[in-house]
């Protein structure tokens, strides 16, 4: 780092009370850890920090990094707290053990775009603030609601989020391109239960009448059957699945548990 580490503390510090005032925080993080990591910030593509949604840490790496850059770390990743203070990281456990869940995981793609945006954005405020003197920011409102902790997060946001959710859901659900060919995708056509192991409804048994009948796919590893009714109308739940279908599916494959989309 190109500064002393008491002079960064500072910073640190004023962009923390800055960013607290702005996005209404009413708990700080926890902890700061800065590390100073020679091999990670040998390697191409170095890690820069991250916050944990458990313990509420952030953690900064320092080695060879010019300290804007790493305060701008800093912003990226209090954002991440605030968002989880609002609820926003909350049910993604196991999440962010996999690498890659900012390009796997549409919330929390969402989050990552959120905090990128409003990180860097509120750090360009502070500086321009810190350089020039407080000025009045144009369409304040646009980009930060601080009342449920989203960016412009509207009902047709949190519908899409719904929507986006419960197509994860299903294709979760015996269509692991690993594990597909263990398990069985079935439909309810000519009055009758038919299934076949992997590929899709449109192979096994033709798109047009698919589209148009009960369908979905049972995971012989957790025992989970997927049940999806044709059309898009009400929200419908297992007691709406017709007896003679539940009783066929009961009979065949013995799931633990029925999902209904």
């Amino acid at each position: 780092m190109d500064i002393p580490k008491e002079q960064f503390k500072q910073q640190i510090g004023k962009l923390l009370k800055y960013m607290m005032e702005r996005l209404n925080i009413q708990e700080p993080p926890s902890k700061l850890i800065l590390k100073n990591d020679e091999e990670n910030s040998k390697k191409p593509w170095s890690y820069t920090g991250n916050y944990n949604p458990e313990t509420k840490n952030i953690t900064l790496f320092l080695t060879n990094r010019h300290h804007v850059d790493i305060i701008r770390s800093f912003a990226h990743e209090v954002i991440h707290h605030w968002q989880n203070l609002n609820g926003r990281l909350m049910n993604q456990s196991g999440i962010a053990e996999d690498p890659q869940y900012a390009q796997k995981n549409s919330h929390m793609r969402k989050m990552e775009k959120q905090a990128f945006l409003l990180g860097n954005m509120i750090y360009r405020d502070f500086q321009d603030i810190e350089r020039h003197g407080n000025v009045d920011i144009v369409n304040e409102s646009e980009l930060t609601n601080n009342t449920n902790g989203n960016l412009s997060y509207s009902d047709e946001d949190a519908l899409e989020d719904e929507r986006i959710a419960k197509a994860e859901k299903y294709f979760s659900i015996g269509q692991d391109e690993e594990e597909s060919e263990n398990n069985y995708c079935w439909a309810w056509l000519d009055g009758r239960l038919q299934f076949k192991k992997g590929n899709t409804h449109g192979i096994n048994f033709g798109h047009n009448r698919t589209n148009k009948t009960f369908k979905g796919w049972f995971d012989t590893n957790t025992k989970i059957l997927s049940f999806v009714f044709p059309g898009s109308g009400e929200e419908k739940t297992v007691d709406d699945i017709p007896e003679q279908v539940y009783k066929s599916l009961m009979k065949r494959f013995k799931p633990n548990h029925i999902e209904v989309f």
